[in-house]
């Protein structure tokens, strides 16, 4: 019976162990692409390593258990039910911590009756095993508490820090993010250094935080912790919303990026996090960066923004919900031939334009009076959906007709777009007699069939097209977009034949930095010396999209703020400093003012689009009447919210609906002409360097009025 009960315990110890190390050593050569796992583990902390320890011990305790019935076998059935494994339980705890006694299992298998001497001997060897691998787990599992412990001790012990940034997850992502701040961004506050007013730089400290680190992340992606500790960055096992950011009574920044590739993650985090800073952290050196586009997250968020019903709640935090993707559009095409290193030929120059201007712009084609661009899309998933969305709002500009081709594997592809921006696609090549009340204009020629780039009729459609301004590649994976932009350089190699093979440029999605840099490096992509620059560049890599310059979007985030100024002081009244005036009033109204830019997405996300074109318009029409222009910022928002899904407002007795960003309709989204007398003038923005410089300044005479009484 003996022999029978230790031949099982052995066997079902040693499968267990097997288990256990098979688990471990797979582990170790997996791909992080299950989700689930990696959310096992940042959430209970349980890594494959865990589960070899637990595997261990059960296999150990299993293997203890006919010691233990030999030794209790004259007891009752009932103690030696119960005692054996709980005796085998402990001896196993004092295995692992290094106080069992070898001598006292070898004597009691030994001196058992019915054992075979083969069968001891295995048993004996087994044992043994356990005694030299149960120590060596131990002195494992407490080298990484112990570094655990040490990161911590990292953190808590920088005393001095001025700014925290705050990763919720390490990734590829997150990563480059990390080291664009460290090797980009020299480390000064600006706000102190103004402060001070004695021009001098202030060098303050910046610590870099990833949460979430647990085992299990470590053992996955051993190659990115190491490279996140030779930024000096801090790799904490704490999730994010556990992360102490300090003392509050510390004016520090603190920037936190939710920055996984789950996005539900992302907004659940996002919402702890809100109502946790709100309630500690509520100063405007707070900032939230999420990366979420649903409309779930933006509704979820929107409902946890602190607002009172006279909207003179005091949240002070700024919260960003980040569409990397829009971003890397934004600033590709605000991007003039010298940023992209592009030389125009002399013969293409049928435009004067600032050395500053968009590359859009500066290769537009006069023709007569008119200044036309043609935009080519290939590829019309979410980069070139974005793209077509913002060239309609972004290319309204006085003298220029917009002319958009696009291309898709898709068959119908007209109906997707459609779909999320229905009067985008309504408002499509319309009327000149709409065009001269005011109305947007954009000629979009879909292809409205599925289109094979490799195939002949591709080049043919190719060639239809009249003159190409910029084309832009914006298919599936990095290998057929760059294969796409070589046989878009051909064709356009045997269109242009007559022109020398100055082509147009071509921008191209791709998302592997190391193939970027590798077909970048010196504008290669020479086959022949005469052949010269091929004009294609390369767009959306990863160290591009995850820059601090590309999420962030300062440049446009401070003239936004200043357009949303003056269309606030548009309808609340200019805000005009005098004797007569009440300060206090006008600085709470002021504050107000702002907290509606920091506090409603829609209105920042409108601005920002306003100050980008505006930033443009600056530089393309220097001469144009103030009329023209209020004209033609009409037409731009028009484009924009038809762009964002907006439709106009259906009528009610006479008299449109007000505005519902949930519905998406707005009253305003009319010809120019429609509009009533006091909107008409909230278009009234003129140059964006005299927005920013007026609010600036009133800003200044706030900060120096009410400082020192606020802090007495």
């Amino acid at each position: 019976m003996l022999t029978v009960f230790c031949s099982i315990c052995l066997c079902v110890s040693f499968l267990i162990a097997v288990l256990a190390f098979a688990n471990f050593i797979v582990s170790l050569y997996k791909k992080i692409g299950k989700k689930d796992k990696v959310k096992l583990a940042k959430r209970t902390g349980i890594s494959s390593f865990h589960l070899l320890v637990l595997g261990v011990f059960v296999a150990a305790l299993v293997v203890y258990l006919p010691v233990y019935a030999t030794i209790l076998q004259a007891d009752s059935t009932w103690a030696i039910v119960v005692r054996t494994p709980l005796l085998s339980a402990q001896n196993v705890l004092q295995l692992f911590t290094i106080n069992a006694s070898f001598d006292n299992v070898i004597e009691t298998i030994n001196t058992a009756n019915g054992l075979s001497k083969a069968l001891v001997d295995i048993y004996t060897v087994y044992v043994a095993i356990y005694f030299v691998v149960a120590p060596m787990l131990t002195a494992a599992f407490l080298l990484s508490f112990v570094k655990g412990l040490y990161e911590n001790w990292r953190y808590f012990k920088n005393t001095r820090i001025h700014k925290i940034y705050v990763f919720s997850e390490l990734n590829t992502n997150s990563l480059a993010l990390a080291k664009d701040i460290v090797t980009n961004y020299v480390n000064i506050d600006e706000d102190a250094q103004k402060g001070a007013g004695n021009g001098t730089k202030t060098r303050l400290k910046r610590v870099i935080v990833f949460a979430g680190v647990t085992q299990k992340l470590e053992e996955e992606k051993g190659d990115l912790v190491n490279a996140a500790k030779e930024l000096g960055a801090i790799c904490l096992q704490k999730d994010i919303t556990e992360v102490y950011l300090k003392s509050p009574k510390k004016q520090i920044y603190r920037k936190l990026y939710l920055i996984s590739r789950d996005e539900n993650e992302n907004t659940s985090q996002a919402l702890q996090l809100i109502a946790q800073c709100k309630k500690h952290y509520n100063f405007d050196t707070t900032h939230i960066f999420i990366l979420a586009n649903s409309d779930e997250s933006g509704i979820l968020i929107d409902s946890v923004m602190p607002r009172s019903s006279d909207g003179r709640d005091e949240f002070n935090i700024k919260v960003r919900r980040v569409n990397e993707k829009r971003n890397l559009i934004w600033s590709a095409l605000r991007q003039s031939s010298s940023d992209l290193q592009l030389t125009l030929p002399d013969s293409e120059k049928d435009v004067e334009v600032d050395e500053k201007t968009p590359l859009i712009f500066s290769r537009a084609k006069a023709e007569g009076q008119t200044k036309y661009i043609d935009v080519l899309i290939v590829g019309l998933g979410q980069y070139g959906t974005e793209l077509l969305k913002t060239v309609c709002w972004y290319c309204q500009m006085p003298g220029y007709r917009l002319r958009v081709h696009v291309f898709d594997k898709l068959a119908k592809c007209e109906d997707k777009v459609r779909s999320i921006a229905p009067e985008l696609v309504q408002y499509n090549n319309v009327s000149e007699e709409l065009v001269a009340q005011g109305e947007a204009y954009y000629n979009i020629d879909f292809c409205n069939k599925a289109i094979d780039v490799k195939e002949a009729s591709f080049a043919d459609k190719i060639a239809e097209i009249p003159n190409v301004t910029i084309a832009f590649v914006t298919l599936g994976d990095d290998k057929t977009n760059i294969d796409t932009s070589i046989q878009l350089r051909r064709i356009f190699g045997k269109t242009y034949a007559d022109k020398g093979f100055k082509v147009p440029p071509i921008l191209t999605v791709v998302y592997d930095t190391k193939k970027t840099e590798n077909l970048e490096h010196g504008k290669l992509l020479k086959s022949d010396i005469r052949d010269g620059d091929y004009n294609i560049r390369f767009i959306g890599d990863v160290n591009t999209s995850y820059s601090l310059r590309n999420i962030e979007q300062l440049e446009l985030e401070r003239v936004g703020l200043a357009c949303h100024m003056h269309w606030a002081e548009a309808i609340q009244g200019a805000v005009v400093f005098n004797e007569q005036q009440d300060m206090a009033k006008l600085h709470d109204d002021w504050r107000q003012m702002e907290k509606q830019y920091n506090t409603y997405e829609y209105n920042r996300r409108s601005s920002m689009a306003q100050a980008m074109h505006l930033m443009a318009r600056t530089l393309l029409c220097k001469n144009c009447s103030l009329d023209e222009l209020i004209r033609n910022e009409h037409n731009r928002w028009n484009a924009f919210m038809r762009s964002d899904g907006y439709t106009v407002s259906p009528e009610v007795d006479g008299e449109r609906l007000p505005r519902d960003t949930i519905a998406k309709i707005h009253p305003c989204l009319v010809p120019f002409d429609k509009l009533k007398d006091d909107e008409k003038e909230k278009d009234s923005a003129g140059d964006y360097m005299n927005l920013v410089a007026d609010y600036e300044q009133k800003s200044r005479i706030f900060a120096n009025g009410f400082e020192k009484s606020d802090n007495k």
